[in-house]
């Protein structure tokens, strides 16, 4: 719940973007991007040029989870988008597509 005030409050994005995004839907929204990216900024989830670090992202999952998240990560964390919120953006759209059963942003 903090991390999501935390990046609501930097981003001033829509609550309905996010809510959208439980339906499996990641709408294309400039302040959903930046939202997206502030999420793996604070919580280290990015390194210091923008590239997602999924496989870090699996180690605070469950097992279950575990290889869901190794299935993506090489056909999804080579994205690289216009700046980082757009990577960050594009990274998890390209999660959503490739495993939509377990896609959902916080």
């Amino acid at each position: 719940k903090l991390l999501h005030d935390h990046c609501v409050a930097q981003t001033n994005v829509d609550e309905s973007l996010i809510s959208a995004s439980v339906n499996g839907y990641l709408p294309n929204d400039r302040s959903l991007h930046c939202y997206i990216d502030c999420l793996f900024r604070t919580t280290g989830f990015i390194d210091e040029h923008g590239h997602i670090l999924l496989a870090d992202i699996a180690v605070i999952l469950p097992t279950e989870a575990q290889d869901v998240i190794k299935a993506v990560t090489s056909k999804c964390s080579t994205i690289h988008g216009n700046d980082e919120c757009e990577t960050a953006y594009l990274t998890v759209k390209c999660y959503f597509e490739a495993d939509p059963a377990h896609s959902m942003l916080i």
